[in-house]
């Protein structure tokens, strides 16, 4: 049952991230002018800000749910 409801949280994610990427076009536009890495062409955002930006969403889902587990295993939850 977790590997369904994982599978799921994925699956949602992606739209997600997308949409986000797309969203901090400018910040991609100002990150390229700085760094010289190619993080914005003409079609948009490059493959890796997607993966950046779906790895951190990940990231961050991950530490809420490990933390909430912890949480109930020790008895010191507080939501």
């Amino acid at each position: 049952m977790k590997i369904f409801i994982v599978s799921a949280i994925i699956l949602a994610v992606i739209p997600i991230s997308i949409l986000i990427t797309i969203l901090l076009s400018p910040f991609w536009s100002r990150f390229e002018k700085v760094t010289g890495v190619e993080s914005l062409g003409h079609s948009g955002p490059a493959n890796w800000c997607f993966v950046v930006i779906f790895l951190i969403i990940i990231s961050i889902l991950i530490a809420i749910f490990s933390n909430r587990q912890w949480g109930r295993k020790n008895g010191t939850q507080d939501f």
